[in-house]
């Protein structure tokens, strides 16, 4: 993923429009289309610090180091509801698959930890 790609993310995740995220920055809707597009990145490195802080990542997640995020449950449910309503139908099924593979195998593993 790109900085704009997380950039795009973390604005679905907050419920916000492009508008209103630039207006909370300074900045026009326009400009969050360009960055969320990778056809510009921001030129202050403030602004990246002031993102980070308002999605509350770390600078490196934003800029795509590989860094996940510290989300509450509520947090990752918003962005896996976000994550869930982009992807393809084979891509949900898939997510559903997987899901339900962890889930079991939590539920084995607590079932053998109880007994």
């Amino acid at each position: 993923m790109s900085f704009g790609d997380n950039l795009k993310r973390l604005r679905m995740a907050k419920g916000l429009s492009q508008q209103e995220l630039g207006k909370i920055f300074g900045l026009s809707d326009r400009t969050i289309g360009h960055y969320e597009a990778n056809k510009r990145f921001p030129k202050s490195a403030q602004l990246l610090m002031s993102m980070a802080r308002y999605f509350e990542v770390p600078i490196d997640y934003l800029l795509d180091y590989e860094v996940p995020p510290t989300l509450s449950i509520e947090e990752f449910y918003d962005q896996a509801r976000v994550h869930f309503s982009l992807a393809t139908e084979k891509q949900q099924l898939a997510m559903f698959q997987t899901l339900t593979m962890i889930y079991y195998e939590s539920w084995k593993k607590e079932k053998t930890d109880n007994s």
